[in-house]
């Protein structure tokens, strides 16, 4: 390990620490460059990513009947009615989907 002693890099064993100008013990950091935060779009593209529900794509089935039918081969899910269907986007887009398929 490297630690700083005044403006000198000198060697450090293992398992040791080094000490600060207050004669405290700390680990020397590794640097981080900044150099892909520099304008808004790079920090935007190298952000985290957090998920929104503006972010989902929210699927509904419809059909011409005046009655909801559940898919079998997809629990949870049903073909809706006209009325229904336009129920069930106005539910979603209060809990903030914006997208419908």
């Amino acid at each position: 390990a490297m630690a700083w002693e005044g403006e000198e890099l000198v060697s450090v064993p293992e398992g040791v620490l080094s000490v600060n100008a207050l004669s405290r013990p700390w680990v020397q950091q590794r640097a981080r460059p900044r150099r892909n935060r520099k304008s808004e779009a790079m920090r935007r593209m190298v952000r985290e990513t957090i998920l929104t529900p503006s972010n989902f794509i929210y699927p509904l089935f419809i059909h011409d009947e005046p009655t909801n039918v559940l898919i079998a081969s997809m629990p949870g899910c049903e073909r809706h009615s006209l009325a229904s269907m336009v129920a069930e986007a106005k539910d979603a887009y209060q809990y903030g989907v914006r997208t419908f398929v």
